[in-house]
């Protein structure tokens, strides 16, 4: 699990590097939670999220690091990156793959994700996918991945 969590937390910094949140007065104003949640299938998921402390600090986004621990010895990498913002009204979510992936499941989940993240919230949403490259993805465990992102981060 510490090899998972320390690329995880790596992949995250990436993120906010890319992101380019060093500024440090939008870090301050942040707050970062880690989370282990079982999935139905047995899967350890990692769900690292990022949210603005003020809930009406609507232009600074959320982001979440999801990571899938698998029972091999292969480490995490960052599979897939994946922004969404509203637009003003909120009535319609724009977003875009930063950084794309082949695997269909590892997109389709990121873009959801982001999409209702961003929907539900009113604000940008960056989500990440860090996971050992030989995990096998079922579709149950897409819409479970998703609910869990929102329940999550409702309940912050």
């Amino acid at each position: 699990m510490k090899n998972t969590s320390f690329i995880l937390h790596s992949s995250t910094l990436l993120v906010l590097k890319l992101r380019g949140t060093q500024d440090k007065s939008q870090m301050k104003s942040v707050k970062t939670v880690h989370q282990v949640l079982e999935s139905q299938l047995g899967t350890p998921l990692e769900l690292l999220v990022t949210i603005p402390q003020d809930p009406t600090a609507k232009k600074i986004p959320i982001t979440i690091v999801l990571g899938i621990q698998s029972k091999s010895s292969h480490l995490s990498t960052l599979c897939c990156y994946h922004y969404c913002i509203p637009n003003r009204n909120g009535n319609e979510i724009f977003g875009t793959a930063l950084l794309d992936t082949n695997n269909d499941w590892i997109l389709d989940v990121t873009r959801q994700a982001a999409t209702a993240v961003s929907k539900k919230f009113h604000r940008p949403c960056y989500v990440a996918w860090s996971a050992p490259q030989d995990h096998q993805y079922n579709s149950v465990e897409q819409t479970y991945v998703v609910k869990q992102c929102l329940d999550y981060i409702k309940n912050l």
